[in-house]
């Protein structure tokens, strides 16, 4: 067992036999006898990689606290910080919900940009072009060329299911 920090609960990873997971956010292998030195991800995750065999893998530390303390995910659900750093995986941070639950949290606390059309910055077209590619009798191929963007890209605009908030 874990002869560790008294004030930290550890449980074991069902999942993974041989595996602990602190509150603390710490993993714990009783194959090397040492807790796992976590590296980000590109997403900025605390990542850690556990043997399954002979083959290791790796696993968010979030997702595996919450799996040790909470029981498996839920369906359409995914691993919270109640913070939003991704790098603080103490128990008491974290939550399952759903991709809409964490979003809505990072768009409260002005870490997620909900910015549509033009403002979004990232966009090629303006509202007036998109009235006008939903007014114009050209097909989608000869709009695309008219104003830069895929054939793809007008049909979405097209149909409503891009743009949706201009009329």
């Amino acid at each position: 067992m874990i002869d560790m920090d008294e004030t930290v609960r550890y449980r074991r990873l069902d999942s993974h036999p041989g595996y602990w997971a602190g509150d603390d956010g710490t993993i714990w292998s009783q194959y090397i006898k040492r807790f796992l030195r976590p590296s980000c991800d590109s997403n900025g995750y605390a990542c850690v990689s556990l043997q399954e065999g002979k083959i290791h893998k790796k696993y968010r530390v979030h997702r595996l606290v919450l799996m040790a303390f909470c029981g498996p995910c839920p369906e359409n659900c995914e691993g919270c910080h109640a913070n939003d750093i991704k790098i603080d995986n103490r128990f008491e941070n974290l939550r399952w919900g759903t991709s809409r639950d964490n979003k809505r949290d990072a768009l409260k606390k002005g870490l997620w940009n909900a910015a549509k059309g033009e403002a979004q910055g990232s966009s090629k077209l303006t509202a007036d072009q998109v009235r006008e590619i939903r007014a114009s009798g050209l097909t989608q191929t000869a709009l695309a060329g008219k104003y830069g963007v895929r054939q793809t890209q007008i049909s979405r605009i097209k149909n409503g299911l891009r743009w949706k908030h201009v009329s």
